[in-house]
């Protein structure tokens, strides 16, 4: 018989004993096939044909085809929100008032605190008392965050200035026996300035 596929040079076709050659391997596939299926197998989306199926199957518990493969292997350590309040605990549009973000926020937060952390021990050390911990560090480095909101504030238009008391809160977001658990803090306010709001 002879060989119908000059791409493989006929030794996938001697192998399978008639059977066509598919890609420069081998297919199980038989010779005489439904010209829809020979149209269809050549077209380049067919893999994905292939693909979706095993997919939708496998989406809920495998990575990487789960709809979030990003929480398939989830902590148990909390998440921190952080989030710019009035005085009451109202939300402040913190991109309008100062042009920050809220994650660019957090990770200010942060940064403060592990400078402030790194450096306590050596300040400590010159002031002859014990490094204060990260509880205590914690509202001076927010203190700090919340400077540099308001002085980012008074840039911008009257409307948008942080002139009243503002707070830097932080939501702690858990998974525990009892299921999801949220608790909330302030950890640094920051007084009114002189005029109130604007």
């Amino acid at each position: 018989m002879p060989n119908p596929c000059g791409g493989c040079g006929g030794g996938a076709w001697a192998a399978t004993g008639g059977l066509r050659c598919w890609w420069g391997t081998a297919s199980i596939l038989p010779l005489h096939m439904p010209t829809w299926f020979t149209a269809l197998r050549a077209h380049a989306l067919f893999p994905v044909l292939l693909y979706l199926p095993l997919s939708q199957a496998l989406r809920d518990n495998h990575y990487p085809v789960s709809h979030f493969p990003m929480y398939s292997n989830p902590t148990d350590k909390p998440l921190n929100i952080h989030s710019l309040t009035d005085a009451t605990g109202k939300l402040l549009p913190i991109m309008n008032t100062s042009g920050v973000t809220p994650s660019h926020m957090s990770k200010m937060y942060g940064g403060y605190l592990k400078k402030m952390l790194a450096d306590e021990p050596k300040l400590a050390g010159k002031l002859k008392q014990v490094p204060r911990t990260e509880e205590e560090l914690s509202p001076l480095a927010a203190r700090e965050v919340l400077l540099v909101l308001r002085q980012s504030s008074l840039k911008r238009s009257q409307k948008w200035q942080l002139r009243q008391s503002i707070q830097l809160r932080e939501s702690r977001v858990g998974f525990g026996q009892s299921g999801f658990t949220e608790t909330q803090q302030v950890l640094a306010t920051l007084p009114a300035m002189e005029g109130g709001q604007p």
